[in-house]
């Protein structure tokens, strides 16, 4: 049964693979029968294979899935292991020998998990698009604006549409000691980070409601603006406006760029409709994704805002 050869970018693409197809999938030969043991001893597959998905296969094999490992000096991006018993496993080599587009320069590819439709195999995986080099450079520059109008180092950023809390790290090694609060409608990304990375669930709409017990020095959302409906967006824009007191760093893109990566539920609005939302919201562009709310209204000069 051949494997598939399409590609569904971002987050979903066909195995392929580098060895011999036999050995992958089925049509391999089939396990000798031979009964399993009664009992084993942990570790079963003793290598560095994270986040494990395992299927069983019609050839009778069951084959593991596992998170990039650097093996003899080479990058696997998405490791692979066979087992006729779940007890003795081989490790074949890559199911993703070639990165796709939108994560060539990176190198962080993890939790694969794999699906049988009954004739295609379909490989999941997660993986950092090569977008989030920008956002390194992103992290100096959010920093940076807002001290230059505070006159200050921040102490506090509240990061909305967080994820995982991907910013955190960066802006703590920028600033040590920096107060970070991130915010995300996602419950797993809650449960799994929240108490770690100090993480709390809410949307984006519901910034129209929520306060604090102090405004923010830095309000960081990246790359989530251009995927909330439009009512959503400009309560939470409010909300963001008042709780504001250095520089929000907007990162979006509109109907005028070409964004790389997921598009799946991309609203394509219009450069005019964002800077007319932010302006009604109380938001004033000061160049580069940079808005300062009505605080630091007069410590623009004419010629920084847009």
């Amino acid at each position: 049964m051949p494997l598939p050869d399409r590609r569904d970018p971002p987050y979903c693409g066909s195995m392929r693979t580098s060895l011999d197809p036999e050995a992958l999938c089925p049509g391999s030969s089939a396990p000798s029968g031979e009964p399993s043991p009664t009992s084993y001893v942990n570790p079963i597959l003793d290598e560095d294979f994270p986040d494990p998905a395992v299927i069983h296969a019609p050839d009778g094999y069951y084959y593991a899935y596992g998170t990039q490992t650097l093996r003899d000096g080479q990058w696997i991006n998405v490791q692979v292991a066979r087992s006729a018993d779940l007890i003795h496993w081989k490790v074949l080599g890559d199911a993703l020998p070639e990165k796709p587009v939108w994560a060539r320069t990176t190198q962080d590819f993890w939790a694969p998990s794999v699906i049988f439709d009954g004739s295609t195999y379909f490989l999941y995986y997660s993986a950092t698009p090569d977008i989030c080099e920008r956002h390194e450079r992103g992290h100096s520059l959010a920093v940076a604006a807002s001290e230059y109008y505070l006159g200050r180092q921040i102490h506090n950023v509240l990061d909305v549409g967080c994820g995982e809390g991907a910013w955190r790290k960066p802006l703590q090694a920028l600033r040590r000691g920096v107060d970070y609060l991130g915010l995300d409608g996602s419950e797993y990304a809650v449960a799994r980070y929240g108490r770690t990375r100090n993480i709390r669930l809410a949307t984006f709409g519901q910034l129209g409601e929520l306060r604090f017990d102090t405004p923010f020095d830095l309000i960081v959302c990246s790359d989530v603006l251009h995927y909330v409906p439009t009512a959503e967006l400009k309560r939470g824009l409010r909300g963001i406006a008042e709780m504001l007191d250095g520089v929000a760093f907007l990162e979006l893109f509109t109907s005028q760029d070409a964004p790389a990566g997921d598009k799946h539920g991309f609203i394509p609005r219009s450069p005019k409709w964002y800077r007319s939302a932010f302006a009604q919201a109380g938001l004033i562009a000061c160049g580069t994704h940079c808005y300062v709310g009505p605080r630091l209204k007069g410590c623009v000069a004419a010629l920084e805002s847009i």
